[in-house]
């Protein structure tokens, strides 16, 4: 495939512009709830496809895309996701979870080739930094009530995003990067800035009150002292002492908060940036003095300074820990979330032991795991990445996962090989990134926080600095440097005056050059086939890369347009429905399909429209099309149990009572721990008992009868023998139990059947408000079936005409299906 090209200026620019893009959507998406909510991530899915579209075709050098085993197991993880689609149980949801992959997967091309240069990748890790010192502030201060964000401050601190785990996630990678360039900062007003960020940053970790992010934080120290160099270990624990004077400042400040003394708080704030500072200064006086002192002196008087501020710091902390040292108390694997999570990951074992190869699709989860759940439990969520691509994308997908974390380390371990030596800073640096990104993966191994788009962008931010090192080094070695940096060494023996000759021999090569000597072109078109030889063997593979990349570019460019037009014709469609405008709700309904006819929601919003209209003889609706729209919707959502109880209300109402049995027998399986749907199946059930009794099948309608009336032992064994692990963590007020109205239908069904012993259980139930009224007319035609009309008649005062009327008729079935 062939690449345009732009001058050397047009092409700085458009890598720039890209690496700024980058940010802005970080740093602009995190106001936005952290781009938890679909529809607002679309506006990202939108702004990526287009830079991809823009972009792809002119960043290729002439080398190519210069494709590795990192850049196909990332393209890889898109594909899994698109062919995962095919097999999914919520189509529209897995074209949204497709979309949202592959905008993270342009992202990482787009922004990897774009980050040229050491300086580009500083000033987009210096960018996040810059993020996440704004947003640790602003959600600080939204405690105190100095500033207001919707929900930032709920006994737990979450900023701008949706949940505090993400917050707190997103923060221990931001810091690790902060930490660096803390340590490397050579001026003074530039770390003091480094140091207060740090600062900020730890206090609003402490804020989050976030188990999993404290554990996170605890091994990112770990592994900040593992990174750095020997001779520079020291200086961690300056950072270390930085992180951690903000962590525990946040008791004392919370404190004064609840105190309501305004004066106190702002000191906290001040007197801990103040400290930051303090420890910039200590730093770089530290790196001034070490050389001057003896080893053995400088190693003393750091170890008791450091003890020092350990005894102090841990005192305090202790004495002022407040909600941070409970949080920390509570962790243990004991704890009801934990084992909460446990639970969640079995239960996505099962369901991805159900369909093993291309998994539930995006979103299966949600769509899915009511018919899976061990216990009773409300979660969207699987809380684990990996649990995640494992339900949603299956073998494939978790294999390419599994392959993506190998290459990624594989690409880390042989940067690091190559700068071995050579440049200590840039090999910390490259650590740096990756102890950021494991950071924020390691987390999300055991949380969701990657379903927040912000904490994802970060995580993939990342990955794509990771992987522009490798390229750099790709370059270096295509022009003969043999080393990942884009200038010699000074201490490669080279005087100031070689250098200086080298660059004006260059500059006249260029005047030679614009000045057309033949010379000189056949010396390019030379060195223009000889990499055109080099690299010839990736053209294919780069360009059926890129072919790819610009069409998911193109994809996610157009398709959230039509999304989101179908959203808005939804939510209208929502309030006409519950207005009960139905001629409006079904054209809305109905624009929403047509927009983008593979969500399920307005497809059956369209079918409750059409019903409605029917049943009110409006020549707009029809039962025809309402079960026409039900099916369509089913089909794109076929594990949605209120979709078949729909569906059999709709055959009811439509007089097909066979069918609508047929539809009823879905919704159980689907979800065996609500007992709306035992309800829901009782009463479809009870309708085809009755139905078939008429019609004179009563083989059919015996069948049905005793499948209701089990119901409430089934459930009682359900429940005894559920798990002791699972009680103990059913903490949902809502138990499985037979209800009112599941009892009633079990009474109605034994009462066909001949067991009038009920009839005290049905007189029990005439005081409930919900089937009250159902049970005295049952209870009268048990009665009247008696021969003791006179005592009925008390029990059919305050029913309706038509209900008084059809006591007899059930009188007469009582007991029409006995045996024998």
């Amino acid at each position: 495939m062939a690449h345009w090209r732009l001058s050397s200026q047009s092409r700085q620019n458009l890598l720039w512009f890209n690496v700024v893009a980058a940010l802005l959507l970080v740093g602009v998406g995190a106001w936005f709830r952290g781009l938890y909510f679909p529809q607002d991530f679309l506006v990202v899915n939108i702004v990526v496809g287009v830079l991809g579209l823009t972009a792809l075709p002119v960043l290729p050098e002439r080398t190519g895309l210069k494709f590795d085993l990192l850049d196909g197991a990332v393209l890889s993880f898109g594909l899994s996701y698109s062919l995962a689609v095919l097999a999914a149980v919520s189509t529209g949801d897995a074209i949204e979870q497709c979309l949202r992959v592959w905008t993270y997967v342009l992202y990482y091309f787009i922004l990897s080739r774009s980050l040229e240069g050491r300086v580009r990748m500083r000033f987009l890790s210096q960018g996040l930094v810059l993020v996440g010192g704004v947003l640790a502030v602003w959600g600080i201060m939204t405690v105190p009530g100095w500033v207001s964000y919707s929900n930032s401050w709920n006994s737990v601190l979450s900023s701008t995003f949706q949940y505090h785990n993400a917050f707190a996630a997103f923060l221990v990678g931001i810091m690790v990067l902060a930490a660096y360039f803390w340590l490397e900062s050579e001026r003074f007003w530039a770390g003091s800035l480094y140091g207060a960020g740090l600062l900020l940053m730890g206090f609003a970790l402490g804020g989050t009150q976030s188990r999993g992010g404290y554990l996170v934080f605890l091994a990112a120290v770990v592994g900040m002292f593992v990174i750095y160099p020997l001779g520079r270990k020291r200086m961690v624990w300056l950072a270390v002492l930085n992180m951690f004077a903000g962590f525990f400042l946040w008791g004392r400040f919370l404190r004064a908060v609840n105190g309501k003394s305004t004066l106190l708080s702002v000191l906290i704030l001040v007197a801990g940036c103040l400290w930051a500072i303090a420890l910039t200064l200590a730093k770089l006086r530290w790196g001034r003095i070490s050389d001057r002192l003896p080893a053995r002196t400088m190693k003393w008087a750091f170890g008791g300074v450091l003890a020092l501020a350990l005894v102090v710091g841990g005192w305090a902390f202790l004495r002022h820990g407040g909600d941070v040292l409970g949080t920390i108390r509570r962790i243990n694997l004991h704890n009801h979330s934990v084992e909460e999570r446990f639970t969640f990951y079995w239960d996505a074992w099962r369901m991805f032991l159900q369909r093993p190869w291309l998994g539930y699709g995006g979103g299966g989860w949600n769509a899915a795991y009511r018919g899976f759940q061990s216990y009773l439990y409300n979660s969207t969520e699987t809380h684990s990445i990996a649990a995640q691509v494992m339900v949603e994308a299956g073998a494939l997908g978790i294999a390419v996962f599994i392959a993506l974390l190998v290459s990624l380390g594989r690409s880390v371990y042989r940067t690091w090989r190559a700068l071995k030596g050579r440049q200590a800073g840039e090999r910390t640096y490259l650590l740096a990134l990756a102890l950021s990104a494991a950071a924020i993966g390691a987390h999300a191994l055991i949380d969701f926080d990657l379903s927040e788009g912000t904490v994802s962008l970060v995580l993939w931010s990342n990955i794509a600095a990771l992987r522009a090192f490798s390229l750099q080094g790709e370059r270096a070695g295509a022009k003969g440097g043999g080393a990942l940096r884009e200038h010699p060494p000074r201490d490669e023996g080279r005087s100031r005056k070689e250098i200086r000759a080298e660059k004006k021999k260059k500059d006249g090569r260029k005047e030679s050059g614009k000045a057309g000597v033949p010379g000189r072109g056949k010396e390019r078109l030379k060195a223009g086939e000889n990499r055109v030889k080099q690299d010839g063997g990736n053209s294919l593979l780069g360009s059926v890369v890129l072919a790819v990349l610009l069409l998911a570019a193109a994809v996610t460019a157009v398709v959230p347009f039509a999304i989101r037009s179908a959203m808005g014709a939804a939510d209208a469609a929502g309030q006409a429905l519950g207005a009960r405008n139905y001629s409006v709700a079904l054209q809305q309904a109905e624009r929403a399909t047509h927009s983008f006819p593979f969500e399920a929601y307005p497809w059956s919003q369209a079918a409750e429209a059409n019903m409605y209209l029917a049943l009110s003889g409006s020549a707009q609706g029809s039962s025809k099309a309402a079960v026409s729209d039900i099916d369509r919707a089913i089909s794109l959502a076929q594990d949605d149990p209120s979709l078949w109880r729909m569906k059999a209300g709709i055959l009811v109402n439509s007089g097909h009572a066979a069918g609508a049995y047929a539809a009823a027998q879905h919704i159980i399986p689907l979800a065996p721990f609500l007992n709306s749907s035992y309800e829901a199946y009782g009463a479809v059930a009870m309708d085809y008992a009755l139905t078939s009794l008429q019609e004179g099948k009563k083989e059919a309608a015996i069948a049905v009868c005793e499948s209701v009336a089990g119901i409430p032992e089934k459930i009682k064994v359900k429940v005894d023998n559920l798990n002791p692990f699972f009680k103990r963590n059913w903490i949902v007020p809502q138990k499985l139990e037979a209800t009112p109205t599941i009892r009633l239908q079990a009474d109605e069904a034994d009462l066909l059947l001949g067991d009038k012993q009920v009839a005290s259980d049905l007189k029990a139930l005439t005081s409930d408000k919900t089937v009250g009224p159902q049970a005295r007319l049952w209870l009268a035609a048990v009665l009247i079936s008696e021969g003791n009309s006179r005592a009925a008649e008390p029990m059919l005062q305050g029913l309706n005409p038509q209900q008084r009327t059809s006591v007899g008729d059930l009188a007469k079935q009582i007991g029409s299906l006995a045996k024998g």
